[in-house]
């Protein structure tokens, strides 16, 4: 469970285990790019590439309140990289994959404050007057705001 006064937030985390048909039910459930992700990898890494994007689609979907109500295939969560950007209608989420151990793979997802600007490769673009009524986020910073106790691994039982 996570709680944040400062942003709207959601957090999924799996254990990491086989899944036998990780590679359909990403093809049925996920977004084009996503199961092709799933599927891109060898026999024995489809499960922990199926499981990333899960986590990382679960904490969007938890974060927006909507659960397995919002189809899983209207969007599509970054896979390239630790963390990158969803955009829900007018929404942004900031979503953060990440590794707990070798046993757990989790991830986290904060809504944006609206007119902010992430370009987490791109050279600060504060003198584009374009972008003048926008606020710049600090991805890090906005990882950093939610509470540690948001990203810790499940005890397992003894």
């Amino acid at each position: 469970m996570c709680i944040s006064r400062a942003l709207d937030v959601g957090v999924d985390v799996e254990a990491l285990r086989e899944i036998p048909d990780a590679v359909a039910l990403a093809q049925r459930y996920f977004s084009p790019s996503e199961a092709a992700f799933v599927s891109g990898g060898g026999e024995t890494e489809q499960a922990a590439r199926f499981l990333a994007c899960w986590t990382r689609k679960e904490a969007v979907v938890k974060g927006v309140g909507a659960g397995l109500l919002m189809p899983l295939d209207g969007f599509s969560v970054p896979l390239s990289r630790a963390v990158g950007s969803v955009s829900l209608a007018a929404e942004r989420w900031i979503v953060a994959g990440f590794p707990l151990g070798d046993a757990y793979v989790g991830a986290v997802a904060a809504r944006l404050p609206p007119m902010a600007v992430v370009c987490p490769d791109a050279p600060d673009a504060s003198g584009d007057a374009r972008l003048a009524h926008c606020r710049r986020v600090d991805l890090a910073a906005v990882l950093r705001e939610m509470p540690r106790a948001c990203i810790t691994a499940p005890q397992r039982p003894s």
